[in-house]
């Protein structure tokens, strides 16, 4: 039959001498790790704001999008949320082409650039169609050059390619304009927007391609009286431009944060000051909060393990070797006491959150196994004559005494 453990002040069974004293620790710390409330985890929050599915929610910050193509081609592009976004938006450059007459003069016709765009604009959450421009083929002879291929967030905004058809033979040229910018959303700001630039025609001469307008993309291809060089594609980047600060849910509007220390301490968490990624380096930190309201964002590893030999500086250790289990933190030379609890972690890139957890409640994840209250007694035996007992719990733990002869 299961039953409930009992509390007595009394550490011995009515009929039965005293434990070894060994197996009676045991049993005191079992009784004080091992039996307090159900709702509470050792070196762990309990509870405090959670999302509408009921999981852990304490991290406000918003994720960063950063979408670079930079190869001609077609592509799907996710938007996480609405919101402003930088763009760089460059069309590819058209061909170059060159000819002869029949009089044997020469003459050349260069490519127009792409039209582009580098600002904030804003886009709605979603899926889009996007496409970045290729550059135009060139020409020889009794040919016309390719246009340069457009760079767009399909039904948004877009560079269009230099135009195609530059020509140049038998005593007529044809010039090659540069590509048309066009745009059906709001633009928060722009340092760059622009058609582009044509290209020219020269006789017994070298043409220069229409200019690039953003860092080499789209450039017009060049032509001489005796050869000519493709555009340059385009380009495409996308960015979610998000506040660097991380705010946390705890307090205020939010419900505040129940937790239990390692030596079995409940506490509650008002309010935790917000966290600036701009100053931090590109990597994976864990943001750890105290009793006391006090927190740290740390850039380092959490381990729980009876042994950590090659720690790191501020390393944070449970070591799980110890009953009850202690918490430490490395501080280049030795390990020291430490008494905060990490509510999850971010990963940082380029100034900007990337990617965040927080950890649920009452996890394992960050406390000893078997740390889960209540336990309950499954079976328990009576010698015929009194002289010794045991009793096992549904964790596995054993208790024995009986009398010494």
């Amino acid at each position: 039959m299961t039953n409930e453990y009992i509390w007595t002040d009394n550490p011995t069974v009515s009929e039965i001498s005293p434990y070894n004293p060994d197996i009676l620790n045991e049993c005191l710390m079992h009784l004080k790790y091992n039996n307090m409330p159900s709702d509470t985890t050792l070196m762990s929050f309990n509870g405090g704001n959670v999302d509408a599915y009921g999981y852990a929610d304490l991290i406000d910050a918003q994720l960063s999008t950063n979408v670079v193509f930079s190869q001609p081609g077609t592509y799907t592009l996710n938007i996480p949320v609405n919101g402003n976004y930088d763009v760089i938006l460059i069309g590819g450059g058209a061909g170059g082409a060159w000819g002869m007459d029949i009089y044997a003069t020469r003459s050349s016709s260069s490519g127009g650039s792409g039209a582009a765009f580098v600002g904030n604009i804003y886009l709605a959450a979603g899926t889009y169609t996007c496409s970045v421009g290729a550059g135009g083929t060139p020409a020889g002879n009794g040919e016309h050059a390719g246009g340069g291929g457009d760079t767009c967030i399909a039904g948004v905004i877009s560079a269009g390619g230099g135009s195609a058809g530059a020509y140049a033979t038998w005593g007529q040229q044809q010039q090659s304009y540069g590509g048309v910018f066009a745009v059906n959303t709001t633009i928060n700001s722009a340092s760059v927007q622009s058609n582009g630039n044509n290209g020219t025609i020269t006789v017994n001469n070298s043409s220069s391609g229409g200019a690039s307008l953003y860092n080499g993309y789209g450039k017009g291809g060049d032509a001489t009286t005796s050869s000519a060089s493709p555009g340059m594609p385009g380009f495409l980047s996308v960015k979610l431009s998000v506040p660097s600060y991380i705010n946390y849910k705890i307090g205020g509007a939010y419900q505040n944060l129940r937790g239990t220390l390692p030596d079995g301490k409940l506490f509650t968490v008002y309010g935790v000051n917000s966290d600036d990624s701009s100053y931090l380096s590109d990597g994976t930190y864990y943001k750890y909060v105290g009793a006391d309201g006090s927190s740290e964002l740390l850039k380092n590893n959490f381990v729980i393990s009876p042994a950590f030999n090659t720690p790191s500086l501020y390393d944070i250790w449970y070591n799980t070797a110890l009953e009850p289990a202690v918490l430490l933190k490395w501080n280049g030379s030795q390990w020291e006491n430490y008494n905060k609890i990490p509510i999850g972690k971010f990963t940082i890139s380029n100034g900007t959150v990337t990617g965040f957890k927080t950890f649920p409640y009452s996890s394992k994840m960050v406390t000893v196994p078997n740390s889960l209250r209540p336990d309950t007694v499954v079976e328990e035996y009576h010698s015929a004559y009194g002289n010794s007992w045991y009793r096992q719990w549904a964790s596995g733990f054993i208790e024995m005494g009986g009398f010494v002869s």
